[in-house]
């Protein structure tokens, strides 16, 4: 749907179709909002979904930094290419990112690999790009099909509370929505390990 599917939606949702207590741009900006927000928590069910290849990227003897993608908001994973294929590599252990098998880590806006002896060769970051915004009426949004009520149904209880109207009800089906859902994006997606820097066990 696009923004301006989604803002006629969520009025006809609400019976406020004309109502200037919640301007076409106030709602433009929540819808926005919760676009985004659904977008990154679809991440956690669905990693892949959104997963994109950056260009190689080959790093010369002594060399042991990759630079970011355009736009990166998520590392998937990092591959090396040995004898013509694409072999991902282990994110480094948060305690010692230094040492042991080769490893990558991210460290003030780039991807750095060690030990650094061993990272030369070529790369390819796959990773999750930042959404694009909802700002224009003809803007869509990239979600699975069937999620499109979730923002319908939260743009809805955000006018319910700018109305002093109890929004719940709205709220209550969003969740339905995603619970329904999640377990079929899952299913279909794959349950991939996100690479983040591993936790251990603090006593």
């Amino acid at each position: 749907m696009t923004l301006e599917e989604l803002r006629i939606a969520i009025r006809a949702e609400t019976d406020h179709d004309g109502d200037t207590q919640v301007t076409d741009a106030q709602l433009n900006e929540r819808i926005n909002t919760d676009y985004q927000n659904l977008r990154r928590k679809l991440l956690q069910v669905a990693p892949s979904l959104y997963a994109t290849e950056d260009e190689e990227q080959t790093l010369a003897s002594g060399e042991s930094t990759l630079a970011m993608p355009l736009g990166f908001e998520r590392l998937v994973r990092l591959e090396k290419k040995v004898n013509g294929f694409w072999l991902p590599v282990e994110v480094s252990d948060e305690l010692t990112p230094h040492y042991g098998a080769l490893n990558v880590r991210e460290e003030d806006g780039v991807l750095k690999l060690a030990p650094a002896a061993s990272a030369a060769g070529t790369w390819r970051i796959v990773y999750v790009p930042k959404p694009d915004g909802l700002v224009d009426d003809e803007d869509e949004a990239e979600i699975p099909e069937g999620l499109e009520d979730i923002l319908v149904q939260l743009g809805a209880a955000f006018v319910r509370r700018r109305l002093e109207e109890d929004p719940m009800p709205h709220l209550m089906m969003a969740k339905e929505v995603w619970n329904e859902q999640r377990s079929a994006l899952r299913r279909r997606y794959g349950r991939h390990a996100v690479p983040a820097m591993r936790h251990v066990r603090r006593w």
